[in-house]
């Protein structure tokens, strides 16, 4: 009976023992999840404030890209404005005298002519305001032919006073669902780059071409082709033209076309270009519907 007793306060001490020991284990383990857990949060959130970061660096980098846009146009810009102010102040000094004279209905004419002008700068005013808003990153059904348009806009000037020709085919029912601010930017950077190609050709066009991509019924997207007669692009720079601060121009940061991927990326879509079998260079965009 004594050695039972023995054996059995024995296996109680052991056991007692393995439970201590599994229960100093059980905790230690606990403790490291606890902290690994702890460093995992760390890590996330240190990961997430780094993404954002990256966005609103990108997002800063696409505004400069935008800004550095209107400036190298600035000039034409001043033009589209100082014409119509000119022509006011004209106008208005004739009224002026006009009404001295008591002629009312030609005073009346040139008023009229005053409010068109005005109304002409409100429109390019609005078009600089509109390329110039940051983006909200909302995604809304957007018009193709009117982005088309608004983004042309932009080169007004160049297809009034030079011979450049433009020509527009896209159905005036064509939509997608995608951000309006960033799809205006790649249209004015690709359509830039297009007349800048062609500076040394005597009758320089854009054709642009939008077409819906389907599947059965289905609508699956858009595609924009945009084309130029310039000299095409060099098949040992083609590989690289959408590399950030690649630029065969002698002024520039090369950040447009980059950018531009960068955003066709960011939209779900994508951006290709190819030389013409001809003359020139075409850039393909691809929108998702959504």
């Amino acid at each position: 009976a004594l050695l039972i007793l023995v054996l059995l306060v024995s296996l109680y001490a052991v056991n007692r023992q393995r439970r201590l020991a599994l229960q100093g284990s059980t905790e230690l383990l606990e403790q490291r999840v606890l902290s690994r857990t702890k460093d995992l949060e760390i890590e996330i959130e240190e990961r997430r404030k780094a993404e954002q970061n990256l966005r609103d660096a990108q997002s800063e980098l696409m505004q400069t890209a935008k800004m550095a846009g209107l400036g190298q146009m600035s000039a034409g810009i001043s033009h589209e404005l100082n014409q119509p102010l000119t022509a006011i102040r004209s106008f208005s000094e004739n009224a002026q005298r006009m009404l001295d004279r008591n002629l009312l209905e030609p005073a009346q004419s040139n008023l009229g002519e005053i409010d068109l002008l005005t109304q002409k700068m409100s429109t390019i005013i609005g078009q600089l305001r509109g390329f110039s808003r940051k983006s909200s990153g909302e995604r809304i059904l957007v018009s193709i032919p009117e982005s088309i348009e608004q983004a042309l806009g932009m080169f007004q000037r160049d297809i009034e006073s030079t011979t450049l020709e433009v020509s527009v085919s896209v159905d005036p029912d064509l939509s997608v669902v995608t951000d309006p601010l960033l799809l205006n930017q790649v249209l004015v950077n690709i359509i830039s780059n297009g007349i800048q190609a062609m500076d040394l050709i005597d009758k320089p066009r854009v054709t642009i071409v939008a077409t819906l991509q389907q599947s059965g019924v289905v609508q699956e997207g858009i595609s924009i082709r945009i084309c130029d007669i310039g000299s095409g692009i060099a098949d040992t720079v083609i590989q690289n033209i959408f590399d950030p601060f690649f630029t065969t121009k002698d002024v520039g940061l090369g950040l447009g076309l980059s950018i531009s991927y960068r955003i066709m990326e960011s939209l779900g879509g994508n951006i290709a270009v190819a030389n013409k079998d001809t003359v020139g260079s075409c850039f393909e965009l691809y929108l998702p519907n959504g």
